[in-house]
């Protein structure tokens, strides 16, 4: 009913009323268009937004678990590094200390080994030094004992041998004519030390042959 009213009015005031419906459908278009328009540039700009935030949301995320893996992974590489030194380093510790250990046993075992071994062989040769030592000793003594006996019985024997054997009988004595008994004494005497005096050497040089024959 409007519209025929509005267009059924005069020309004039009908042509105004055209314009202004136009103008106002225009506008209205206008406004509807614009409005699309934001609205589908909102939509649009909400859209990229959202897919942004998405998509940093997603860049962060992913990384952080890139970041926190690699963090992961480092610290287990550490670790096991960490691990693989100390227990190399322990191990050549052990086995440093057990080869001085080792050595310093057995350099305790060779010394107190050689210092018994010097010992023995000292004592040994100490003993046995000293028996030979005595041996010697005493067998040189009871030489020169036996000798000394055997010269002083071989002297006894021919000065009383001499002493009896001496040629005091009258038969010899008859046969010189003294002065006195002092004279006759004398020659007595004479007589008596020639005798004892080459036996005794001849004694003596017995003595030294059965000496060198003895040693």
């Amino acid at each position: 009913m409007m519209p025929a009213l509005l267009f059924a009015a005069t020309p004039k005031h009908g042509a105004k009323r055209t314009y202004f419906l136009a103008a106002f459908f225009l506008a209205g278009a206008f406004f509807l268009a614009a409005a699309f328009f934001l609205a589908g540039a909102f939509v649009l700009a909400a859209a990229f937004f959202l897919a942004g935030a998405f998509f940093l949301a997603a860049a962060f995320f992913l990384a952080g678990a890139f970041f926190l893996a690699a963090a992961f992974f480092l610290a287990g590489a550490f670790f096991l590094a960490a691990a693989f030194f100390l227990a190399g380093a322990f191990f050549l510790a052990a086995a440093f200390f057990l080869a001085g250990a080792f050595f310093l046993a057995a350099a305790f075992f060779l010394a107190g080994a050689f210092f018994l071994a010097a010992t023995f062989f000292l004592a040994g040769a100490f003993f046995f030094a000293a028996a030979f030592f005595l041996a010697g000793a005493f067998f040189f003594a009871a030489t020169f004992f036996l000798a000394a006996g055997f010269f002083f019985v071989a002297f006894f024997a021919a000065a009383m041998n001499s002493l009896l054997m001496c040629p005091a009988s009258s038969e010899t004595l008859s046969s010189f004519i003294f002065d006195d008994k002092q004279s006759r004494a004398n020659y007595y005497l004479t007589q008596c030390r020639h005798y004892v005096a080459r036996n005794v050497i001849d004694s003596t040089h017995t003595i030294e042959l059965v000496i060198i024959h003895l040693r």
